[in-house]
């Protein structure tokens, strides 16, 4: 995991490597302020390779992914205190 930039108060862009760089992903967590609060849009691409069986995973990846997310986002939204 390599923090590739960030934007103070605006954005972070990554790049991950698993299983020797044979899968990548890169992302970006931006952040708008909206009302009193903030949205925080989070993306991802990435490159599992030709394996059939990983173009399935990544197919699957919002369904396993999401609950993760939604926690990790509760947890932020509970430490900045909303």
């Amino acid at each position: 995991f390599r923090i590739e930039a960030t934007t103070p108060e605006r954005e972070v862009r990554y790049h991950v490597e698993v299983q020797e760089a044979t899968l990548i992903t890169d992302g970006t967590i931006e952040l708008a302020p909206e009302g009193d609060g903030t949205r925080v849009t989070w993306r991802e691409t990435g490159d599992f390779g030709h394996n059939p069986l990983m173009g399935y995973t990544a197919r699957s990846m919002d369904r396993m992914q999401g609950p993760q997310m939604e926690h990790s986002l509760q947890r932020l939204a509970e430490k900045v205190g909303r």
